[in-house]
């Protein structure tokens, strides 16, 4: 199980940059876990029939503090929007343990996530741990799976029903993860699997005389 513990991945991090929007705000938090990441190549989406930039934002349930943050954002976003805190309406964070996948499994055991996206003409900045400006064609290897602080646009709407959405403006890097459903394995123990491999000394001289 990959960690989600803080350690090596960047200290707690969770900003208000901009509370004018009239029916939200932008904040950045972190770090979290990104899933489903397609920040410097867009995807396909075939319900809006369009390409977009997409990731899946993923914080441990046990991160509380951050989770707190995020909710405040909602809360704040739904004031915003209808003037009031609703007791029904749709919530950009999910429960991982609810959702599931096609199997039937559980989408992110143990963690809530927000899935976000952001147009092809507004394409989120995307920053190196060192806040260097990484360009599309510069992905220095990060990947889904990877941990990172993430700059988000928390929004109300009221379109066929109520709730609140987020957009990606932005991610900045900060540590390496484990590609989700990609365990690492143990050199020594699939070593031990596989076993010392018979007759190949036999099957050595057999080809050194046919080359001869």
């Amino acid at each position: 199980m990959t960690d989600f513990s803080r350690e090596g991945k960047g200290k707690a991090k969770a900003i208000v940059t901009d509370d004018s929007n009239k029916s939200g705000s932008t904040a950045i938090f972190g770090p979290v876990r990104l899933s489903h990441m397609n920040a410097f190549k867009p995807r396909a989406n075939k319900l809006r029939k369009c390409d977009e930039f997409s990731t899946v934002v993923v914080i441990e349930k046990s991160d509380t503090e951050l989770l707190k943050f995020v909710r405040e954002r909602i809360q704040h976003a739904l004031v915003k929007k209808f003037g009031k805190a609703l007791a029904k309406y749709d919530t950009c964070l999910k429960d991982g343990d609810a959702e599931t996948d096609n199997d039937g499994n559980a989408r992110y055991p143990g963690c809530m996530f927000i899935s976000t996206r952001a147009d092809v003409d507004n394409a989120p900045v995307i920053l190196s741990p060192k806040s260097i400006p990484l360009d599309l064609s510069d992905t220095q290897g990060w990947q889904s799976g990877d941990f990172g602080y993430i700059k988000l646009d928390f929004f109300g709407y009221d379109t066929d029903k109520n709730g609140v959405s987020t957009r990606w403006k932005a991610v900045q890097f900060s540590a390496k993860g484990v590609p989700f459903g990609k365990g690492q394995q143990d050199a020594k123990a699939v070593a031990n699997e596989f076993g010392d491999v018979e007759g190949v000394e036999a099957a050595a001289e057999e080809a050194d005389d046919f080359l001869a």
